[in-house]
């Protein structure tokens, strides 16, 4: 079951309603501009921007780093702009701006992953967590601990990249849940459904885009977020990093 802590849930669900109503509306009412040409991996920026002009959570698990476009320094500039544009219509840009992935929208998240993730058994958020995951009136970085402690006798590190803005009221926002077994990827989407004001990221630090060069990362629509990255068990270094 999910509940809210009384004054953080109230910090949380004032700024969704500012933003257009829960889930928000079925029109982007701020600025969202496209920029051109699509620069690296600009496609998970653009459906973070695209979430919280909608008030709707996200996720993305961002394409492999030998699929995402090397940066060559070549200037981009506002093509176009979403303001005024309906969801669908925003998820169909989602498509045209970055074939690799494939967008939907799952139980109220926007969720886009790359095409061959999808269906391929290796990719972990694929995986049966085996067991229902809960938390219990915690801050978004403790239910992520507890989400990566489910998937393998892993180690954590603070991941700085991910840090932003230090603590924020909707960082601050402390959640519960309660979910049958399932995938790993339900439990991502549970976490920031949740929460109502914020977005999951997966990322790799190499080619294999496997659980143990994996970077998770939430980032909430008030500019601050938290990260981990796993080590394996008995290792300094993840396997494939540098």
């Amino acid at each position: 079951m999910k509940s809210f802590a009384s004054t953080s849930a109230l910090c949380a669900a004032l700024f969704v309603w500012l933003n257009g109503g829960l889930w928000a509306g079925t029109t982007i009412e701020t600025s969202v501009p496209v920029y051109l040409p699509r620069v690296t991996c600009g496609a998970p920026d653009l459906a973070f921007r695209i979430g919280s002009a909608l008030s709707l959570p996200v996720g993305v698990e961002v394409a492999r780093p030998d699929d995402c476009n090397r940066r060559t320094g070549e200037k981009t500039q506002v093509a176009y702009d979403l303001i005024g544009m309906s969801k669908e219509d925003a998820l169909r840009t989602l498509s045209e701006y970055d074939g690799r992935y494939r967008w939907t929208e799952d139980a109220g998240v926007l969720v886009g992953r790359p095409i061959n993730s999808v269906s391929d058994p290796h990719d972990f958020l694929n995986w049966p967590r085996g067991h229902a995951f809960s938390v219990h009136e915690v801050r978004l970085q403790a239910a992520l601990f507890e989400l990566g402690t489910m998937l393998g006798p892993w180690r954590f590190v603070a991941d700085g990249s991910s840090s932003r803005r230090g603590t924020t009221p909707l960082l601050e926002t402390r959640i519960s849940l309660e979910i049958a077994d399932g995938t790993v990827l339900e439990a991502f989407n549970a976490i920031v459904a949740s929460h109502g004001a914020a977005g999951w990221s997966i990322s790799y630090c190499s080619d294999v885009g496997t659980i143990d060069t994996a970077t998770f990362s939430i980032a909430t629509f008030d500019g601050s977020g938290v990260g981990l990255r796993i080590i394996a068990p008995e290792a300094d270094q993840r396997p494939g990093c540098n």
